[in-house]
């Protein structure tokens, strides 16, 4: 839900650029087709941060690889909140797996944020959710990788070479930058500072 509230403010010119991660149920990717929906897309620039592992994020000796095993085994889930690129893509598994929502015990159980996915399976009852391999890293917790997450920079393709987003662009390509976030756990920098989709004329 946050990205989708962000995107907006940069179709109404409120800022130059805005972060996203939609990931589009329809076509089980992120994510361009989302942005036909926010922007022109003849006028926008996107252009790669990171990539990020997502996956299950679970404690003690489980073995969780679908929601189908959450189910049945009666596991605590945490889910994330409504609109958000995670959320779609936890009803696009359970539908893929073909079971009811209501089977899944902590289903509407909903957080903001991947830390607090960590945090509620460290310190409470909760089993299992989805979030970031960087998050099991964290707090000790089992894996499993189902998806490689793509996290983007969007800008008017008019702003795109104002001197200051230049030098945030150039930013984001410093090896002293990359290096940092090639330190965090299941995060791929192969693609920081690239540009996935233009129209310059």
């Amino acid at each position: 839900q946050r990205t989708r509230n962000r995107l907006p403010f940069s179709w109404q010119n409120i800022c130059d650029f805005s972060f996203s991660h939609i990931y589009d149920k329809i076509n089980k990717r992120y994510y361009f087709s989302f942005l036909n929906t926010q922007f022109d897309i003849d006028n926008i620039v996107v252009i790669n941060l990171l990539y990020r592992n997502i996956g299950f994020v679970y404690k003690g000796n489980l073995d969780i690889d679908n929601f189908k095993k959450i189910a049945t085994s009666k596991l605590s889930f945490i889910n994330r909140q409504i609109g958000s690129g995670i959320r779609n893509f936890v009803e696009d598994l359970i539908d893929i797996d073909g079971i009811n929502r209501d089977e899944i015990k902590g289903y509407n159980d909903c957080v903001k944020t991947h830390n607090e996915v960590g945090l509620k399976i460290c310190f409470t009852d909760k089993d299992v959710g989805i979030s970031t391999e960087y998050i099991a890293d964290l707090y000790k917790l089992n894996f499993t990788f189902l998806i490689k997450e793509r996290f983007d920079l969007v800008i008017y393709k008019d702003r795109y070479f104002e001197k200051k987003n230049q030098k945030f662009i150039e930013f984001i390509k410093n090896s002293s930058f990359l290096k940092e976030i090639s330190h965090l756990k299941g995060y791929d920098t192969t693609d920081s500072g690239k540009i996935l989709f233009k129209d310059f004329d």
